[in-house]
């Protein structure tokens, strides 16, 4: 994937590791205890909360271990931008 390519990690089930999946949330973001409990509550109740949207590298490989040895689900949504059409590179 090129430079612009990023992934979003979105909270999936929580299950009965909640504290575990609080403390990676704020590894993982930087928020406080207050606003990751609230995203994993809701992510809790059935949403799925995005948690953040990072470019591909050394800090997602991070954030994908953290989360997934807190024992949440969780999803891992790439998006590479269009690449340059043909005509651009004659300007």
């Amino acid at each position: 994937m090129s430079n612009g390519a990023t992934a979003t990690i979105m909270l999936g089930n929580i299950g009965d590791r909640k504290v575990n999946v609080i403390k990676a949330v704020r590894a993982i973001t930087g928020l406080g205890l207050k606003e990751a409990k609230g995203m994993v509550d809701s992510a809790e109740n059935g949403k799925r909360i995005d948690i953040i949207v990072l470019p591909l590298s050394n800090a997602l490989t991070n954030a994908i271990q953290f989360l997934a040895l807190s024992g949440a689900d969780f999803y891992v949504d790439f998006y590479e931008p269009d690449p340059p059409k043909w005509w651009e590179f004659w300007k």
